[in-house]
C-alpha cells in the first residue's frame, strides 16, 4: 500500500511471507520515502520479522544520487544503514544487535543504440556486539552486463557477479561467489514463428561457514541450455528445453563428488486470447549422482500484459524445478505463482 503525501513525499506499507529452506516468516514494513532533488531520494523504513528464530526489529535509513554524466552516461550512488535488534536470545546466541553500513556505486552506458552496459559495485560493513561472540565482517559485492545486438536478428549477452565475505578477527575468506555467462537470442524478423535462446553458465560457490567450527564446503557448477520456441498452427506454441549440468562438491581431505544432470522440458501452449495462455508441461531430470530419473507434469495459467509481462499461476507435478542451480535435496512441487517479462 502507497500513498502520496505530496509530490516529492510519499508513504508505503508492506507485509511479506518468505518461505526458504523450508524455514517460513513473515516481515511487516513501514516506510517514508522523500525525492528532495533532481534524481535523489532519502527513505526511512521500520521492519518487524517474526520466524522460526522469534522476533526481529530492523531500522533501515538510505539516501541516493542517480546523475547524467553526459548523454548515455549515468551513475548511481547510495548509502543504506541498518540497525537490527533480535528479541531471541536462545541457543546460538542469536539475540543481540546488528548494524551493517552499506556503500554501493553504479554505472550505466546506453549511449550506442546497439550495445547496454551496467555494472555495480557494493560494499557492506557487519557490526556485531561484542558479548554475542560473533565476528564482525565486510563483502565486497558487483554486478555487471553487457548487451549486445549484433543484428537486429541476434543479440548476445555476457555477465559477470562477485562477491566475497571476510572475517574480519581471522581475516580470512568467510565465503565466496562468481558466475559468470555468456547468452544469445535468435529471433529472425523475417520468422516470427521462430525463436532460439542458449546460454551457458559456471559457477564457483564456496557456502559461508563459522570458520572456527565447520571446514569450507566449495561446490563448482557448468550449464549448457538451449530453447527452441515453435509458433504453430491453429494457435499453438511449442518449447523445448534441453539442460546439461556438470557439478562437483569439494571438502577439504575428500575427493570431489561429481554429478552429471540433464533436464529435458517439453511444453505446449494455447493462446486462448492475446491476453491468455494455457500450457502443459512434461519434465524428466537424469542425475548420475543419484542414479535415477525423476519426471511428470506441470501445468499453468499466463496472463499476458501487452506483450511484454506474463502472470502465470499452475501447478507442478513434479518435485524438480527447470532451474539448473537449484539444489536436488529441495522440494519444489505444488502450486506457483510467477512473473516473466520479455523484452
Amino acid at each position: 500500500v502507497r500513498s502520496e503525501l505530496s509530490k516529492d513525499r510519499t508513504v508505503y506499507a508492506q507485509h511479506r511471507l518468505i518461505d526458504q529452506l523450508g524455514q517460513r516468516n513473515h516481515t511487516t514494513v513501514v516506510g517514508a520515502e522523500e525525492r528532495f532533488a533532481q534524481g535523489a531520494r532519502a527513505f526511512s523504513e521500520y521492519q518487524v520479522e517474526s520466524g522460526q528464530l522469534g522476533q526481529r526489529n530492523r531500522a533501515v535509513l538510505g539516501i541516493g544520487k542517480r546523475t547524467q554524466l553526459i548523454k548515455g552516461l549515468v551513475i548511481d550512488a547510495s548509502y543504506q544503514r541498518s540497525q537490527v535488534i533480535n528479541n531471541f536470545s536462545g541457543a546460538g546466541g542469536l539475540g543481540g544487535d546488528l548494524s551493517q553500513d552499506a556503500l554501493s556505486l553504479a554505472v550505466e552506458w546506453l549511449a550506442h543504440p546497439l550495445v547496454k552496459v551496467s555494472s555495480r559495485g557494493e560494499i557492506r560493513f557487519d557490526d556485531f556486539d561484542e558479548w554475542q561472540g560473533r565476528r564482525d565482517k565486510h563483502q565486497l559485492l558487483t554486478l555487471n552486463n553487457l548487451s549486445y545486438q549484433m543484428t537486429p536478428d541476434l543479440t548476445l549477452q555476457l555477465r559477470f557477479n562477485y562477491s566475497l565475505t571476510e572475517d574480519e578477527l581471522l581475516g580470512q575468506k568467510e565465503a565466496e561467489f562468481m558466475e559468470a555467462s555468456f547468452g544469445a537470442a535468435y529471433r529472425p524478423l523475417a520468422h516470427r514463428w521462430l525463436a532460439i535462446l542458449f546460454k551457458a553458465t559456471t559457477r564457483f560457490e564456496q557456502r559461508p561457514v563459522d570458520l572456527l567450527v565447520e571446514r569450507p564446503e566449495v561446490e563448482e557448477m557448468g550449464v549448457l541450455s538451449l530453447i527452441p520456441i515453435f509458433e504453430l498452427p491453429l494457435n499453438f506454441q511449442l518449447v523445448e528445453k534441453v539442460a546439461y549440468k556438470r557439478s562437483a562438491l569439494i571438502l577439504e581431505n575428500l575427493p570431489p563428488a561429481v554429478s552429471h544432470n540433464i533436464l529435458w522440458i517439453n511444453r505446449l501452449n494455447y493462446h486462448l486470447t492475446n491476453e491468455w495462455d494455457i500450457g502443459a508441461e512434461y519434465r524428466i531430470l537424469r542425475s548420475t549422482l543419484a542414479q535415477g530419473t525423476l519426471h511428470g507434469a506441470l501445468f499453468e495459467l499466463n496472463y499476458i500484459i501487452k506483450k511484454a509481462i506474463r502472470l502465470g499461476v499452475g501447478y507442478n507435478f513434479t518435485d524438480f524445478t527447470d532451474d539448473e542451480f537449484a539444489r536436488l535435496d529441495e522440494q519444489y512441487g505444488g502450486p506457483f505463482f510467477r512473473v516473466m517479462a520479455h523484452y
